[in-house]
């Protein structure tokens, strides 16, 4: 038996099934590929057999370690996607959080678990993703890192943050997209999907916020951000502090 097909064919194996196993299999052939070789030198023949068998079994337990350590580097960068009630307690606990489906075209609000309001929305156009410039509405984990407008009255206008001075009536013709009455500017909390480099929500300027088009409420229709109408989410913004948990599914 040559001295690297224990570890590494092992490792084959294993990278199959495990992410992150090809790279394990790299170190421990490495590490471990010497250690099967010298065996070839063991004076008790009988037991060469049982002695690799062992050493074969160790170093799955090795990969499978190192695949598990490795997988969960590798995959940091995935969003959580779907609602989970575990998963709820630990980021919400007792309190009160906001979940968006995407699916439903829904924003709920939930204290201790219950859904105390649901309110119609619209998220992108383009579907669910995180890049930066896709036009998507980011998925998972993510908190109100500022709220925008506290006085203003229904329908203000807002551009860049700030109140232009306008009021949007619903009779009123406007074209694109206002952004009106209120904002819950969304700052990400995983970090590698939502946070940091080029999928960072809050670089993104991904709100929930008040919208002009309020016809397309309940289908697919904004650039990213999460539309309300701008009664609704005047209501929302009174109920939740910055900090609030918000989870954006795809269900």
């Amino acid at each position: 038996m040559s001295c690297s097909f224990a570890p590494a064919g092992l490792g084959l194996l294993c990278e199959n099934f495990f992410p992150g196993a090809r790279a394990a299999r790299l170190t421990t052939f490495w590490a471990c590929g010497p250690m099967i070789a010298e065996l070839d030198n063991y004076p008790y023949k009988l037991w060469r057999p049982v002695a690799k068998k062992i050493i074969k079994f160790v170093l799955c337990a090795v990969v499978l370690c190192c695949a598990g350590c490795l997988s969960g580097s590798r995959y940091a960068g995935d969003c959580t996607d779907t609602f989970n009630a575990d998963n709820w307690r630990s980021h919400v606990g007792e309190g009160v959080g906001i979940r968006v489906s995407i699916e439903k075209q829904e924003v709920s609000l939930i204290d201790n678990h219950r859904i105390v309001k649901r309110y119609r929305c619209s998220t992108a156009k383009a579907g669910a993703g995180n890049k930066q410039d896709s036009g998507m509405t980011p998925l998972g984990w993510h908190t109100i890192g500022a709220k925008i407008g506290d006085t203003l009255p229904a329908g203000a206008v807002l551009k860049d943050r700030q109140w232009t001075g306008e009021i949007w009536q619903k009779e009123q013709q406007a074209d694109g997209d206002l952004i009106l009455s209120r904002i819950l500017w969304l700052e990400g909390a995983e970090e590698g999907c939502n946070r940091g480099g080029d999928v960072d929500t809050w670089s993104r300027y991904i709100y929930i916020h008040g919208t002009n088009q309020v016809d397309e409420l309940g289908q697919p229709a904004s650039a990213g951000c999460v539309r309300m109408d701008p009664q609704a989410v005047i209501d929302l913004y009174e109920r939740v502090e910055a900090r609030t948990p918000v989870l954006i599914t795809r269900d």
